[in-house]
């Protein structure tokens, strides 16, 4: 897939897929904030209750709830469901965060093409476990009936290549969320392609998810990695937002819990060339506690010679100009040139680029967005298709200050078609999708990425935001996984 480009845009492109662009879709439980009102305050049992946990809400627990809060999961320090007895004890708890659609956790609104694994729960489903709480959480199981997560979905996979870390990395839990990448040299002296993938955790207990990014040779990329490495003494080194390294061609592979092997459509693939490398970026979650982990890595691959065709990324990308509210535009941190200026200072020519850069790719000028109210600051790019093929995968990325996200395709036209839509962002639920039925694209067609961002939350400290890889800093960022159509077809 080809997007035209100034030889200028080509020249910072390349040194933009260096940044990061994508979670995954991290699978632990809600957030604290959203269960501490959900306290169990049952007073009545029914003898014969309508709804049967056995039948009904044990079987909907088990698929949608228990890959994140059985015992010992990523979700268990806020809920922890490893029995029935458990599930009745939790039992309005469960039924306010279902009815709420605070769990099981799903982003994507529903003018959004079907997606494959879509964890939202149907109205009927939903009322049964309200029914169930409201007739008085009766069980018809043992209390101690335990709640197993399903079999990982995903289908079995050739193991070509498997990676360790090189040691057990247990973080300090200084921070919440600790992001960690490790250098993974697959040793490939041909190009490959990779046909799958299965991202084995070690720790789910803090393994909120993970990603793998692919370097290519022969831009510094290894030789950087190598060097961050070299300088922490526990192994690999801190990554919010991705590698930040150069040559990073995006995400090839992805994990959140309950998942299980990924393999691409048959006969198809991410081409590797030879003397490339991985980066693994493992997110931890140290809300219930810091533990060691040492998770792996494994990947189906085929040789160049083979029949596969060559899966291909489109990178879509808007400009990040988030002002402050009026009360704080005079100050400091809130003035554009001054923190164009520090980026500068602090990551070099590049860093002051990227700005400019983005205004001009996206026929912008800054002055747009002087006056935008900084609670709902809207910003859009629009790419043209130049191949045809088949949208098999999307996804988004923004930081904290995201508010929401939208792809389109041929937008303002008579065709036109929401590709993703995120109407509520949040950092720590982000994910990469695949469509149940690929998309058709066009030569001619058009593709449009909107991020909306929030500079006015209450608690948060606004200053005027630019694109940036740091926690205070933002990002407008989509991707398109394509599969090109067969020439002649």
């Amino acid at each position: 897939m080809r997007i035209r480009r100034s030889e200028m845009a080509v020249a910072l492109s390349v040194a933009l897929v260096g940044s990061a662009f994508f979670g995954t879709d991290p699978g632990h439980g809600a957030q604290q904030g959203d269960l501490d009102d959900y306290r169990p305050t049952l007073t009545h049992r029914a003898a014969s209750p309508v709804v049967s946990f056995r039948d009904s809400v044990g079987p909907l627990l088990t698929e949608n709830c228990a890959g994140c809060h059985a015992s010992g999961g990523i979700g268990s320090h806020t809920l922890e469901l490893g029995t029935a007895q458990d599930a009745q004890d939790n039992a309005r708890r469960l039924a306010r965060a279902v009815s709420r659609g605070v769990m099981p956790p799903w982003k994507p609104a529903g003018d959004t093409p079907p997606l494959k694994h879509d964890r939202t729960l149907t109205p009927k489903e939903r009322s049964l476990v309200q029914r169930w709480y409201e007739e008085g959480a009766g069980l018809d199981v043992d209390r101690a009936t335990p709640i197993v997560p399903p079999a990982p979905s995903g289908a079995a996979l050739s193991r070509d290549f498997h990676y360790e870390l090189p040691g057990v990395y247990e973080g300090t839990g200084e921070l919440d969320d600790d992001y960690r990448c490790f250098l993974v040299d697959p040793g490939f002296t041909e190009d490959t392609y990779i046909t799958g993938h299965e991202i084995e955790p070690d720790e789910s207990r803090v393994v909120h998810h993970a990603v793998v990014f692919l370097i290519g040779p022969n831009e510094g990329g290894a030789e950087e990695a190598a060097d961050l490495d070299s300088r922490d003494h526990a192994p690999g080194w801190s990554c919010f937002g991705g590698p930040g390294v150069s040559g990073s061609q995006g995400m090839i592979a992805s994990w959140v819990p309950g998942q299980g092997a990924t393999l691409h459509p048959g006969g198809t693939g991410y081409l590797v060339k030879a003397g490339s490398v991985l980066v693994f970026q493992v997110h931890y979650n140290y809300r219930g506690g810091v533990h060691a982990d040492q998770s792996g890595l494994v990947l189906q691959t085929q040789s160049a010679g083979s029949d596969v065709r060559a899966l291909s990324s489109v990178t879509m990308f808007a400009p990040v100009e988030i002002p402050c509210p009026d009360s704080l535009r005079s100050e400091p941190h809130c003035d554009r040139q001054a923190v164009i200026h520090q980026r500068r200072i602090d990551h070099g020519f590049r860093g002051g680029l990227i700005p400019a850069f983005m205004l001009n790719r996206c026929g912008k000028e800054p002055e747009e967005f002087e006056n935008l109210d900084p609670s709902d600051v809207l910003s859009e790019c629009d790419i043209d298709i130049t191949e045809a093929g088949s949208l098999v995968e999307v996804g988004g990325h923004m930081h904290t200050k995201g508010k929401s996200l939208r792809v389109v395709l041929n937008p303002d036209r008579d065709d036109e078609q929401t590709l993703l839509h995120i109407p509520e962002w949040d950092f720590n639920w982000q994910g990469r999708y695949q469509y149940v039925t690929p998309i058709p694209i066009e030569v001619g067609d058009v593709v449009r990425i909107e991020c909306r961002w929030d500079n006015a939350r209450p608690g948060s400290r606004p200053r005027y935001h630019v694109w940036g890889e740091g926690t205070e800093d933002e990002m407008c960022l989509g991707a398109l996984t394509v599969l090109p159509a067969e020439p002649g077809l």
